[in-house]
């Protein structure tokens, strides 16, 4: 009985000194003397900007003989969040890997790393050419990133960056 009290009080007061308010600084005090933070970790539990938005990669197919331009369509699918993909998700690699390029292609953007820019620009068009399926008579497809709300219906997608329209067989 006294040790679920001393580990419930325990959990409490470690919970309350991860909250980002400055009114639990006395917590994070009383931490810091209590055996050097040794009893009472310092675990972020709150990120100081939490990822609100998922950063979405579509694409759109041109015909050639029309010149008419498809839909815009997600590269990578959909898929909903369960408590198995919290822990293992192969999907969420794949998106986490077109978010780090496309970060480091915002990085790069001044100029002063064109062949970088350039060769990430690149990465991320043949990624899309290998995963999406050409109709015949389609000469050109396009690449957006867009940044949308997740699964609230409510918000629409906000659109960061559309690349220039591109042969197939331009890509390698």
């Amino acid at each position: 009985m006294t040790a679920t009290i001393v580990f419930t009080a325990w959990f409490l007061i470690s919970a309350a000194a991860q909250y980002p308010d400055d009114s639990y600084t006395r917590i994070r005090r009383l931490g810091g003397s209590l055996a050097n933070n040794f009893l009472i970790p310092n675990w972020k539990f709150f990120a100081p900007n939490p990822g609100i938005e998922d950063v979405v990669l579509l694409y759109r197919i041109r015909d050639s003989s029309s010149g008419i331009w498809s839909a815009w369509r997600r590269v990578l699918p959909e898929y909903r969040p369960s408590l198995l993909r919290s822990f293992i998700s192969r999907e969420s690699r794949l998106n986490k890997g077109v978010l780090d390029i496309y970060s480091t292609l915002q990085g790069l953007h001044d100029g002063l790393y064109e062949k970088e820019y350039i060769a990430c620009r690149n990465l991320l068009h043949s990624f899309v050419k290998a995963r999406i399926e050409r109709p015949s008579g389609a000469d050109m497809f396009q690449l957006m990133i867009a940044h949308s709300a997740g699964y609230e219906d409510k918000l629409l997608p906000r659109y960061d960056a559309v690349f220039k329209p591109r042969q197939f067989e331009e890509v390698m």
